[in-house]
């Protein structure tokens, strides 16, 4: 293994991958959820794991702003934006939902 530091963009950009894989973990759950009800469970801790990851890679993301532009830097900055602002809107969306039936 190297001994040199990884810098913020790959960790970006792994986080990015890992996502992107427990993304379609998420779509393969919810199509197999309609068989066995424990598939909707897996669903929701896999999406609070992608919201988690995704908020670590956003920080790195933000943390390699002054490091040079590269592909790898742009995909993990998209999409770690992406996830972090679907995360939010589902928080809320659920909060809302909440405060609705409490009501």
């Amino acid at each position: 293994m190297n001994a040199k530091r990884q810098s913020n963009i790959l960790k970006s950009f792994k986080l990015a991958i890992i996502n992107l894989v427990l993304v379609c973990n998420i779509v393969i759950a919810s199509y197999l959820s309609k068989a066995n009800p424990i598939f909707s469970t897996i669903i929701g801790l896999l999406s609070l794991i992608i919201i988690i990851l995704s908020v670590i890679g956003l920080i790195n993301s933000l943390k390699s702003i002054r490091e040079p532009n590269s592909t790898k830097k742009m995909i993990g900055l998209i999409f770690n934006i992406t996830l972090v602002a679907a995360g939010l809107f589902l928080i809320i969306g659920n909060i809302i939902d909440v405060v609705r039936v409490f009501k």
